[in-house]
Order: structure tokens, then C-alpha cells, then sequence
């Protein structure tokens, strides 16, 4: 054989023994490990004889295929055999030593909620808070604020016949219920407000499935300030409520607003001229009916959230929040303001202006018999009951149809709350099954015992002082609370069709549709109404506005982790 080759094939066995003899070696770790030592199962581990080795210890010739004689040297001896109780040999090769990671191990990070989606997060009851608020002191602590006056009570209705009397005895007004009979003094009064704000605010709400994000204000200030216009609020007094309860969280943190500053259209320069047409004077005149708030440009936490956003200066004086007093929807008090939404600067217009301007609307509670006195009128309660819905069905249409090409624009409609005609404090009547100053325990219960069809009649026994007449008695029911629901309805299908339209790829509209459905979570709280036996249909502040601001950040949330997802598929 030449040599050349006959090198190779030395090289060749010699690798191919070496091979053996480690992966023997190895087995015989793992045997003694797993409880087989002792029981070997491979000859070459076994007391051998000389039957397989020659003379000088290496491997005999019968056991190499090659039958040429092996010079000395080509092959390392093998190990001598051993027992299981025995050390084993050094290995006839060197491994790299194994690196052994005596860090400690890395504790696993906090598990990340469970977020409930948008819809899911408005089904849920009301728990009681932990723990409780004892007195106003504690209120006042969890919603400690240096910039507004801190909440301090929700108004109780004066005791049955009594009058405010000014007089001043003893240097104190007092609540008189005749002159013999004393009431309530203004301290005891002062007492009782508080007491309800605290039962009011004894409970929060709990989503039946997940969790909600927590409602960070100046997230919501960052999120606001990416868009042209910020977060505009249309509606009644009710979206009012709403909007004095939004500005109190960024003023806790110390974020500052300046409200209706004189350069945005929240105010009208009026031009005086003389008899000739001589300039004279002008003069900024607000429009009452608009409220605009920016953010205020001399102190230092505007400078900060700027540049943490990154938006140019142009956009500093433009409005984070606004709202816009429109009962109707329909251009009834405020003119132009769907025009004015619609002709601000977008996303293309600005440095950093990255998300969509939010607009919260709500139209319901003054859709009624009471304030559409232009209708026909049939006669009877349900005929023009319908004339009502059919009005806000066009309504619907037409405001859709104007909002609907703004581009930059996600539009939240909030569903209408429910009024209680029975949230009077008991015993306000024996023909009312449950306790008016607690909250429902589950929407099944408030629907059952806030049923739409009983509304009429509630008002025409309840929030009327005793001395109404019939015809007043009659006036509540064209109130039309119990239609309220039907108007939601409206909106809730009008919304659903824009999505679906989304997801076919077929939607035409520019503007993004939301509907935030509060009718249940505020139909369980017959217990927060402004002024029990007085006011039904407003709220005590904060509850109820304020848990509806959470569930919108909770919506833009779930919007920005979506947007986020489909940027990690593309």
C-alpha cells in the first residue's frame, strides 16, 4: 500500500478510536449517574484479557480491519479498565472546560394585566371602594389638587317645606322649617354633603372579565397635544360635567392651563367704528358657549411636555382641550362649529402631530316633547314620541354626513346617560322595591327595576313638589327620558355599520367611528344623581364623568397597542 495512503487510513482509525472511546467514557458517566453503576454493557469497559489487546497494551490486530502491521505510536492506548467505584481516568482528550454561570438567576418580571377591550370594560358592577373613604379629609387626599378647589360634597335636597332663611341669627344662616320648628343649620348641611360625597365615591368600578388600564393624566395630556386639535368635547351640561372633571386630574399634577386665550375662536373681536367708519376700539367678546383651554406657554411642566412630544410652537397654541356647549348637536347654539373642527390644521400641517384629533359627543337628553315644541302635535304621548325618534334619526344622518369626510378625526359618541325619577332618599316611596342611596348590584338587577316603561309615570310622582298641578304633572312625561335608550340604539347601529364597513375595506369615511356605551355601568347608580329628589339626570362630580373620562383613556390605550401591532406585522 503507499505510504501516502496508508498514512490516511492510519489517521482515519486513529480518529474513529478516539471517537469510541469518549462516547464510551461518556456512557459510563451517565450510567453511574442514573443509578446503573456497575452495569456495564460494552466489552471494552470489561476486565479484558488478552485476547483484545497485543503485547504493549494496544488494541489487537483482529480488531482493526486494515491487516497491516500498525507502527508504534499511530494509536493512543486505551484506558485501563475500572470499576464503578473507582474515579474515572482523565479523559484521553482535552474538552474546553464547560463555563459554570454562577449569576444569580434573573427574577421574572411582573406579570402584565389582563386588559379588558373597550366594550368588554363597560360591563362590570359596582364594588365597594378599599378602603373606604371615613371622611372628607381622606376624599381630599386622594384627590389633593393645588391648582382648583378639591371636591367637598354632593348636594342634599333641603328637608320637606323648608326655606333658607338669610337672617343671620347668631351670626349663621340657618334652614328653617317654620319659626318653631328648627332644621338644619348650614354646618349640618355642610355635614351631610360630605357624608354623600363619601357614600358616593365608596365605590369603584370593576369590569366583569380583565382590567382596565389606569388613567394616567398626563398621558392623556401627551396623547391629546399629538393631535391638531386635542380633545374636544360636544354636548350638554352634561359633557360639561364631564369636562370640569377632566381639567381637575392634569391640574393635580401641576400641568397648567390658560382657558380661552383671545387668538382662537373661542372669542369674537368686536370692531366699534364712528359714524364715518373710523376704527374706534376693539374689544375680544367670548362666546359663551365655547370653552377653550391651552396649554399655559410660561411654566416650566408646558416646556417639558413639548419637548417629551416634540411638537413645534405653532401647536402650543392651539387648544389640548375644548368644549363646545351644544345641546342639539345641530348647530343650535353654537354655529359653525362643525366647519370650525373641520378647517383646523391636520397631521400634514405639523412637526410631531402624529394622532388623530378626539372628538366626545353626546346628543340625547334634550331630544324630547319638552324641547321640540315645533313638532306636530297627534294628541298623544306615543305618536309624537316617534316624531321625536325619526327627528334624531335625522339628525344622526345629517351630522354624520358633515363629520364624516374630516380626515384626522376619531370621533367617540358617548351613549346618552339614563335619568332615575325615583333617586329620591328614602323613604321617598313605598311603591319603590330597593334602596335609592345605593348602586344597583348588577345591570341585570337595574334593568329590571329601571325598566324604560316605567320612566313616565315615575315623573309624574316623582321631582314635583307637592303643590304641581296636573298639567306640570303631565309636563314631566314629555321629558322623554324613557326614549333615551332608544336614541342610543341608533347610534349603537350606525357605529357597528361603520365598522363593518372598515373590515370589508368598503368604508368611505375619513373620520373613525366609536361608541362608548355607558347607558349600563349609569343605570346601576340611581345613588349619584346631582341633587336627589331635585335633579335626576346630572351627576354628583366626579363619579360617573370621571369613570367615563377612565374608560376613554382605557379606549385610546387598546387603539395605540392595535396600531402598534399592525406596524410589528408590515
Amino acid at each position: 500500500m503507499p505510504l501516502a495512503r496508508r498514512t490516511r487510513v492510519l489517521s482515519i482509525l486513529s480518529l474513529l478510536s478516539l471517537v469510541v472511546l469518549v462516547s464510551k467514557y461518556y456512557q459510563q458517566i451517565v450510567d453511574n449517574r442514573t443509578g446503573h453503576a456497575g452495569i456495564v454493557h460494552d466489552p471494552v469497559f470489561l476486565d479484558v484479557g488478552k485476547d483484545h489487546v497485543d503485547s504493549k497494551g494496544r488494541p489487537a490486530q483482529d480488531s482493526i480491519e486494515d491487516e497491516s502491521p500498525l507502527p508504534a505510536g499511530d494509536l493512543e492506548v486505551p484506558p485501563p479498565p475500572f470499576h464503578a467505584a473507582d474515579p474515572p481516568p482523565p479523559l484521553p482528550v482535552d474538552l474546553p472546560p464547560t463555563e459554570v454561570d454562577a449569576s444569580p438567576p434573573t427574577p421574572a418580571g411582573p406579570s402584565l394585566p389582563e386588559y379588558c377591550s373597550t366594550s368588554s370594560c363597560l360591563q362590570g358592577s359596582w364594588q365597594p371602594r378599599s378602603p373606604l373613604f371615613t371622611s372628607i379629609a381622606d376624599l381630599q387626599v386622594e384627590y389633593a389638587n393645588p391648582q382648583e378647589q378639591m371636591w367637598s360634597g354632593c348636594h342634599m335636597p333641603l328637608p320637606p317645606q323648608c326655606a333658607l332663611s338669610l337672617d343671620n341669627v347668631e351670626g349663621e344662616g340657618s334652614i328653617l322649617l317654620n319659626a318653631e320648628f328648627p332644621a338644619h343649620t348650614l354646618e349640618e348641611q355642610k355635614a351631610l354633603t360630605e357624608k354623600r360625597l363619601l357614600e358616593v365615591m365608596n365605590y369603584v368600578r370593576k369590569p366583569d372579565n380583565g382590567t382596565m388600564c389606569l388613567f394616567d393624566a398626563e398621558e392623556f395630556v401627551v396623547r391629546m397635544l399629538k393631535s391638531a386639535l386635542g380633545f374636544v368635547l360636544v354636548g350638554d351640561f352634561i359633557t360639561a360635567q364631564l369636562f370640569y372633571a377632566l381639567g381637575y386630574a392634569p391640574h393635580a399634577l401641576d400641568i397648567a392651563f390658560q382657558e380661552d386665550p383671545p387668538h382662537l375662536h373661542s372669542a369674537d373681536l368686536l370692531i366699534l367704528t364712528n359714524a364715518n367708519g373710523t376704527l374706534m376700539r376693539g374689544a375680544w367678546v367670548k362666546q359663551k358657549n365655547v370653552h377653550m383651554h391651552i396649554l399655559r406657554l410660561s411654566v416650566g411642566s408646558t416646556k417639558k411636555l413639548q419637548e417629551k412630544v416634540g411638537v413645534e410652537e405653532e401647536r402650543m397654541k392651539r387648544p389640548i382641550f375644548s368644549l363646545l356647549e351644544e345641546h342639539i348637536e345641530i348647530t343650535h347654539t353654537l354655529k359653525g362649529w362643525i366647519k370650525d373642527i373641520a378647517t383646523f390644521p391636520g397631521i400634514e400641517d405639523d412637526q410631531g402631530v402624529t394622532e388623530d384629533t378626539v372628538m366626545f359627543g353626546n346628543a340625547g337628553a334634550h331630544w324630547s316633547q319638552h324641547k321640540l315644541t315645533m313638532l306636530p302635535n297627534p294628541g298623544t304621548d306615543a305618536p309624537e314620541q316617534d316624531l321625536v325618534v325619526a327627528t334624531y334619526k335625522e339628525m344622526i344622518n345629517r351630522l354624520t354626513t358633515r363629520l364624516s369626510p374630516i380626515t384626522n378625526l376619531s370621533i367617540y359618541y358617548r351613549a346618552t346617560s339614563p335619568g332615575h325619577p325615583t333617586c329620591l332618599l328614602p323613604p321617598a316611596s313605598t311603591s319603590i322595591p330597593y334602596n335609592t342611596l345605593l348602586p344597583h348590584p348588577n345591570s341585570t338587577v337595574a334593568e329590571q327595576l329601571e325598566d324604560p316603561s316605567l320612566v313616565p309615570a315615575r315623573l309624574e310622582v316623582s321631582l314635583v313638589p307637592p303643590h304641581a298641578n296636573a298639567e306640570e304633572k303631565r309636563g314631566r312625561r314629555k321629558w322623554d327620558w324613557d326614549l333615551f335608550d332608544r336614541h342610543n340604539a341608533l347610534w349603537r347601529d350606525f357605529v357597528q355599520w361603520e365598522k363593518e364597513c372598515w373590515d370589508a375595506g368598503t368604508e368611505t369615511s375619513d373620520a373613525k367611528w366609536f361608541f362608548l356605551d355607558v347607558w349600563n355601568q349609569a343605570l346601576q347608580r340611581q345613588d349619584a344623581h346631582a341633587e336627589p329628589g331635585a335633579d335626576c339626570l346630572h351627576w354628583c362630580l366626579p363619579s360617573l364623568p370621571e369613570q367615563w373620562i377612565c374608560h376613554l383613556h382605557h379606549a385610546l390605550f387598546m387603539e395605540g397597542e392595535e396600531k402598534k401591532k399592525k406596524i410589528q406585522v408590515v
